[in-house]
Order: structure tokens, then sequence, then C-alpha cells
């Protein structure tokens, strides 16, 4: 009598990637949003520029909020005149609520 066990864990691993991928995706997609509100919105370019971006690979998924304008990080950290505006991290924190409730489901 032969015996043929199949493992099937490569795809759960491979199907438990893409679902955390779309997940960190969605919630890029909130911070970014977050972000743009809190951005100063003087001309409206520094909200304008504020993008999210993940990339994954079977080791990492990373997620990139940035914003493209040359004054950005001074808007975001300040300067020794102005204080900062802390755009992104507010942005980032405020939605962070929500991902941690997507990874309890």
């Amino acid at each position: 009598m032969n015996v043929t066990y199949k493992s099937n864990t490569r795809d759960y691993f491979e199907n438990l990637v893409e679902e955390v991928t779309e997940v960190v995706m969605d919630y890029g997609e909130v911070a970014e949003k977050a972000a743009k509100s809190y951005a100063p919105k003087d001309t409206g370019k520094l909200a304008e520029s504020i993008e999210s971006e993940t990339e994954a690979n079977e080791d990492e998924i990373l997620l990139t909020i940035s914003a493209n304008v040359p004054y950005a990080m001074t808007q975001e950290i300040g300067s020794s005149k102005t204080p900062g505006k802390h755009y992104l991290k507010r942005g980032i924190l405020k939605t962070a609520k929500t991902l941690k409730e997507e990874f309890k489901q």
C-alpha cells in the first residue's frame, strides 16, 4: 500500500502573503488620505504630492508613504524657525488602529 501526502503549506503561505499585502495596500491608501487631510494647504501642492506605495516579495512587505515636493521635510519635521506640522506622522498614527483591527479578524 502506497500513501501519498501532498502538503499545501506553500499555497497557504502564498495566499496569506497576498492577503496581508492587500491589507497593507488598503491601509496605505487610508493613511495617504489622512496625511493629505493634515497637510498644510497653502497651494495644495504638498497634499497633491503625497502618495503611498506597497512592495512585496517573499521576505517582506514594504509600505512607503511619501511627499514629493522640496519643502515636504521642513513641513513635516520643522526647522529652527518653524515647528513641524507632522502631517505624515499624524496620518499614519490616525489610521494605525485600522490596520490593527484588520489583523485581528
